[in-house]
């Protein structure tokens, strides 16, 4: 990333929040805290902040929730993105909605990785995130996916 002065970040990737929307019920999540209201970026603004990071240096971009694959312009807003350059993305998930549908769709995109969080073992898992979400998230797990494309797991500690 270009040098851009000290009042640009130093981080290299554009990270945006496109929706609050979730399906999960996670015990932990800052975005249950701000109450039962769920919102989503207009896909016109992520597409005008997604360029502008583009023109300032980004190459990487993250997109993150709620539950991303629940917003309406993922995939649009994916085609722009690797469209104007960007050389890698990392999309967010709990895993749940990742159907052979879902995931041929995404493993599409050369650059395109998945974090999927899991909270730990089974017992863990359902009681922070919910009951059955463990299951419901290794069914949507890559190890099962025809087409293959990077995906990270990402455990997470916390007290339950």
């Amino acid at each position: 990333m270009a040098n851009r002065g000290s009042i640009w970040p130093k981080c290299d990737r554009l990270s945006i929040e496109v929706t609050t929307r979730c399906n999960s019920s996670c015990s932990h999540c800052f975005v249950r805290a701000r109450g039962p209201q769920r919102f989503s970026l207009a896909p016109g603004l992520v597409q005008t902040i997604v360029r502008e990071g583009y023109e300032a240096g980004y190459r990487r971009l993250h997109l993150t929730g709620g539950e991303p694959l629940l917003w309406e312009a993922l995939t649009d807003i994916l085609d722009y993105a690797f469209a104007q350059g960007y050389e890698a993305a990392l999309l967010n998930t709990n895993g749940t909605l990742l159907t052979p549908e879902v995931s041929k769709r995404l493993a599409g995109y050369n650059g395109l990785g998945l974090s999927v969080s899991l909270q730990g073992p089974r017992r863990r898992h359902d009681r922070i995130r919910g009951k059955g979400s463990y299951d419901r998230t290794l069914e949507g797990s890559p190890m099962h996916w025809t087409p293959v494309f990077p995906f990270t797991y990402l455990p997470r500690l916390a007290k339950a």
